[in-house]
């Protein structure tokens, strides 16, 4: 497969792109005609020659497309969310961000199964997931503005695009987080609270303060929130955004919640008796 272009290559190219255009627009707009253009002569070649044995095409379909792929993808959102959010007052970009998200934790926790076989290395399922003979198999719905050709893929190097382009988009969101509410207080020295509960009832507990608006009047962002917690706690909370995902998924989502309010009737009732 020379007409290939490696990792290196595709990003060495990209790279250029971010140092030539300083413009955020102009310069997502060059890297998605890259990534298209890519794209377009991977499909013309793979029409055009084949490939010699099955071990080709699952390479091409689990490495080489879903790479440009996902950049390409990557690159639309980010430019989507520059044009829907060119400027905005913080607290309501914190909002905006925040539920993006949780909308990719949601579709990664979905597809964690998937994430840990490539995690993994795993190839037992690799026949089935990256020939076009198994294309029927159908994986997730076909993003607008991409082209399902039959020829061109197989049942989840799309689905593998997009996993690689949302844990990208992810960390550009979390990105514009990275400013600081200069409302929030630093503390030195040892936390303030021992938290003997766990991580995912303290997750738990900042969510429901943030989306309840007893904080500020709802106008603190939930990052500084949680920045806050942890701070008191000492503890690191982490991708509070997957845990929160966790935590929904559970039969009883709100757990901790229900248990505050359990013991604190049961202490009503024990002060009126």
């Amino acid at each position: 497969m020379e007409w290939l272009n490696t990792e290196s290559e595709i990003d060495g190219e990209i790279l250029d792109m971010h140092r030539v255009f300083a413009e955020p627009v102009e310069r997502h707009n060059a890297i998605i005609s890259f990534c298209q253009e890519t794209l377009e002569n991977y499909r013309r070649a793979v029409l055009k020659d084949g490939f010699q044995k099955e071990g080709d095409e699952i390479e091409f379909f689990k490495i080489h497309k879903p790479y440009i792929l996902g950049l390409l993808i990557q690159y639309r959102k980010q430019l989507s969310f520059i044009l829907e959010y060119p400027e905005l007052p913080a607290h309501h970009l914190e909002r905006s961000v925040d539920k993006k998200i949780e909308k990719i934790s949601s579709f990664l926790s979905l597809h964690r199964g998937f994430i840990c076989y490539l995690k993994l290395g795993k190839t037992y399922m690799d026949e089935l997931y990256f020939l076009r003979r198994n294309r029927k198999v159908q994986s997730c719905p076909i993003m607008n503005g991409f082209n399902f050709d039959p020829d061109f893929n197989t049942s989840h190097d799309f689905l593998l695009a997009a996993i690689k382009a949302d844990t990208a988009f992810q960390q550009f969101l979390l990105h514009k987080l990275i400013p600081k509410s200069s409302e929030v207080m630093d503390f030195d020295g040892e936390p303030l609270l021992k938290w003997t509960g766990s991580k995912v009832a303290l997750t738990e507990l900042g969510f429901a303060i943030f989306h309840s608006g007893a904080v500020q009047n709802g106008n603190m962002p939930l990052k500084d929130l949680m920045s806050l917690l942890e701070k008191i706690t000492g503890l690191d909370l982490g991708d509070y955004h997957h845990t929160s995902t966790r935590f929904r998924n559970r039969n009883n989502p709100t757990k901790f919640i229900d248990k505050m309010k359990n013991s604190l009737l049961n202490w009503m009732a024990a002060i009126d008796d």
